[in-house]
């Protein structure tokens, strides 16, 4: 093996996973493999020429992956679970998934993300587990597993430590 086609990172790796869909016009494979590394995110691009398996190895992000088992490649990018929640990256732009789900106001103990929410939580009996902090969702992230609908474009989050599940619907 070459050393021009050898990469080693200082960090610790997490997880890999690689991005195999387009990021957008044009762009094919700019960044098909993630290594989620204890620093943070780093992107791989591909060789156009066919000669190497990957040419650059850069940071995009200094956000640490903080459960291995949330790395799930989508049509879009790639989902996995950092401190601050739930994060789509999708070449090198970085979208909170998790922010319309983890808004619970600590001072009134009411779910404040949208009345829908609200409504399916006390449906369940959610809600109590829920704004007592027994499930904030970050906490419930990092020992989920997240898998992907592909057919209904829906993203699965279930620890089995809880007695519910999340859906979130990447079309809505």
């Amino acid at each position: 093996f070459p050393t021009k086609n050898t990469y080693s990172f200082d960090a610790e790796i997490i997880a890999l996973c690689s991005n195999t869909v387009a990021v957008s016009q044009g762009q094919f494979g700019q960044h098909p493999l993630y290594i989620f590394c204890s620093d943070g995110v780093w992107g791989m691009s591909t060789d156009s020429s066919g000669s190497f398996a990957y040419t650059t190895c850069y940071p995009l992000m200094r956000e640490v992956c903080n459960n291995p088992s949330s790395v799930t490649g989508i049509d879009s990018g790639v989902v996995f679970s950092t401190d601050k929640g739930l994060l789509l990256i999708s070449g090198g732009k970085v979208t909170s998934l998790s922010a319309a789900i983890d808004r619970v106001d600590d001072s009134s103990h009411s779910l404040q993300c949208c009345e829908p929410l609200q409504r399916v939580a006390s449906v369940v009996s959610l809600q109590q587990n829920y704004m007592n902090g027994q499930a904030g969702f970050v906490r419930y992230l990092q020992n989920a597993v997240v898998g992907f609908l592909y057919s209904e474009r829906e993203l699965i989050v279930s620890n089995h430590e809880y007695g519910y599940s999340f859906v979130l619907s990447l079309d809505s």
